[in-house]
């Protein structure tokens, strides 16, 4: 992904989300990062269960992945199939830092907070990718919110651009197309109800 597709796909995200209601009210800043650090915690929880998606669906066959199976399911039909979505892909490793990187990506295009997204940028690929644990990644990127956040809704972009880093160079170093997932994740959002039928 360019710089310029990022910005793009930022503003696709902010649109998405204002059209299902989640700016029809003034939202803080603490609200957009706590839900962010929900999708942190839930990313851990699917490791935790072993729910990724280049892992075997069903534990009593290990002869096929949830990877083809969803394309496989597909393969015939090139309109996007939110019951194979749900089915195959929600709720794995994957999906959660997709969800990771929507929050992030929101923020920018967002009212709360204008990005210089020269700056922004400018800390991209700032750390060489490597394949570590979800754990310890995710750690690694709360002990960053935990340092910084608390203290000033004045944050620097400094911030929010390493926290978009962690997951991609994680991704990078664990061969997790991201982008991939983020953008079947965008489509199967644009199929949900209001909120998606939460109260934020």
């Amino acid at each position: 992904m360019t710089i310029e597709q990022i910005k793009e796909l930022s503003k696709e995200i902010h649109e998405g989300n204002a059209k299902r209601g989640f700016w029809d009210d003034e939202r803080s800043l603490s609200e957009v990062l706590i839900l962010i650090r929900t999708e942190m915690s839930e990313a851990v929880e699917s490791d935790r269960k072993g729910i990724r998606f280049n892992l075997p669906f069903n534990k009593e066959d290990e002869r096929i992945t949830r990877q083809e199976l969803y394309k496989y399911r597909t393969i015939d039909n090139e309109e996007f199939n939110p019951i194979h979505f749900k089915t195959y892909v929600k709720d794995t490793v994957e999906d959660e830092l997709a969800d990771v990187i929507i929050r992030i990506l929101d923020l920018p295009s967002s009212p709360v907070k204008e990005v210089d997204w020269v700056k922004f940028f400018s800390y991209y690929n700032y750390w060489d990718s490597k394949k570590i644990s979800i754990p310890f990644s995710i750690y690694s990127l709360a002990e960053w919110f935990n340092y910084y956040m608390p203290y000033s809704f004045d944050y620097d972009i400094e911030q929010l651009s390493h926290s978009l880093v962690f997951v991609l160079n994680y991704c990078k170093g664990n061969n997790i197309d991201i982008w991939w997932h983020v953008r079947e994740k965008l489509k199967y959002n644009a199929t949900r109800p209001y909120k998606h039928g939460k109260k934020y």
